[in-house]
């Protein structure tokens, strides 16, 4: 329960972050079990931050003296801020006292920081050091000029630029860039699991580098969440996150997340917007998304392409590696012919009948009841109409044989129309000699 209150808090302040007003009614409709914590600690939050940001001075912590604050999330506030002994420029993120006295917010952090220290690539922002200074737990990180993708897109979508094609190209070499620092994480065991354009941030060089390893998971150490916990910001999940199948998820996961990252970089517009958080999990398990070209035309076919490998919705059928990602981008930037191919219409069709067995099967089931159900019915009628043959049998014989032997007066006509009424019911079987005379 610690678990899943931990992850819903960072849904909602990176909701916060992004725009999104504090809507206590909705929290209330979508999470009742947990709607009292979940709106108390983003009060206390929001009154923390109203704090910092108003009156109070930065000041020093440690070793470091801060100098103003540059961006925050569910998982703390980071600072620009000078490292006093080293005489260097760092970003120092600290999680407000109020918030790590939670057990698990604390322990996330902490592994935060020593999950990113083992890391050392130049698409990885590297970790310095890390430390508590007046019950604060901070860890300095090395400092990086430039914006977010989160920053970079919420400026673009309010001039309206999607990109054009040759900066598809530009964006297709940043990319490559950050899924070859995400298979470095993957070699050393670690899975990021919330990699989302406010987690990525752009240099004044065009790298694009990853931050944020505060949901990661290392191979063989015992995970903090429990299995079936949701895990990840729900945009940019991977279907087998948002079904929260009690199982592990591999770095496929990071793959699909990059993926959708890229797509929404490339469309301006999210994979998939539904109208509540159960929605959005629905269609990403269960629609496909559409083909960035049809929201943004002027992203070039094999891009396109690729971008649609990464975020098919059985991990199989995506690359297999970060690294295989990564080639293939720098293939289509150098315009070489990529490996990925466009799933053609049959691959399609199983794949959905894959996806929706079960409900195939339901309805195979209710079509052979169905054709069983005409077939006795059918069966029923034949017999019915047998029986009625039977039945008028004899009166035909009789009929046809006055009209025959002319042993008929005034009668005829009413004579001659039964015999055609009872005509109407079946063939007349031809008449004997015996009864011809």
């Amino acid at each position: 329960m610690a678990d899943r209150l931990g992850d819903l808090l960072a849904a909602y302040i990176d909701r916060i972050n992004a725009g999104w007003a504090l809507d206590e009614t909705e929290i209330a409709r979508e999470h009742p079990d947990l709607a009292a914590e979940l709106i108390g600690d983003l009060r206390t939050l929001m009154q923390v931050r109203s704090r910092r940001e108003g009156s109070e001075p930065l000041g020093e912590l440690g070793d470091y003296r801060l100098i103003r604050q540059v961006g925050r999330g569910g998982m703390g506030v980071v600072y620009e801020a000078t490292q006093v002994s080293m005489d260097r420029r760092v970003a120092l993120k600290i999680l407000p006292s109020g918030v790590a006295a939670d057990a698990k917010t604390l322990a996330r952090f902490l592994r935060e920081a020593k999950i990113a220290g083992k890391l050392d690539h130049p698409n990885i922002v590297r970790v310095y050091g890390m430390g508590v200074d007046r019950d604060t737990p901070h860890y300095a990180m090395e400092f990086v000029e430039g914006e977010t993708l989160a920053q970079i897109l919420a400026r673009r979508r309010g001039a309206g630029e999607a990109p054009a094609p040759e900066e598809c190209y530009r964006l297709a070499e940043a990319f490559a860039g950050a899924a070859e620092g995400l298979q470095h994480a993957h070699r050393e065991g670690i899975i990021h699991r919330d990699l989302k354009p406010s987690n990525l941030i752009l240099d004044p060089t065009g790298r694009l580098r990853i931050l944020d390893f505060g949901l990661a998971r290392l191979e063989g150490q015992a995970s903090l969440t429990q299995s079936g916990d949701l895990m990840g910001t729900v945009l940019y999940m991977s279907p087998e996150q948002a079904m929260a199948k009690r199982i592990q998820v591999d770095h496929r996961t990071d793959v699909y997340s990059l993926g959708a990252t890229l797509y929404e970089t490339l469309t301006l517009r999210p994979l998939f917007e539904g109208k509540s958080t159960q929605d959005t999990l629905s269609r990403i398990i269960f629609q496909d998304p559409a083909p960035p070209r049809r929201r943004n035309p002027r992203v070039p076919a094999d891009l396109e392409t690729i971008v649609l490998k990464c975020l098919r919705k059985d991990p199989a059928d995506r690359y297999r590696t970060a690294e295989a990602l990564a080639q293939d981008l720098r293939r289509f930037v150098r315009g070489d012919a990529i490996e990925a191919r466009p799933e053609a219409g049959w691959e399609r069709l199983v794949r959905r009948a894959r996806r929706h067995r079960w409900r195939l099967a339901i309805a195979a089931v209710f079509a052979c009841m169905a054709v069983a159900a005409g077939w006795l019915a059918l069966e029923r009628a034949r017999s019915e109409r047998k029986l009625d043959l039977a039945h008028y049998e004899p009166a035909i014989r009789v009929q046809a044989v006055k009209i025959a032997t002319g042993r008929f007066s005034v009668d005829v006509g009413t004579g001659l129309g039964d015999l055609l009424g009872l005509m109407a019911i079946g063939p007349i079987v031809p008449l004997t000699p015996e009864e011809f005379r």
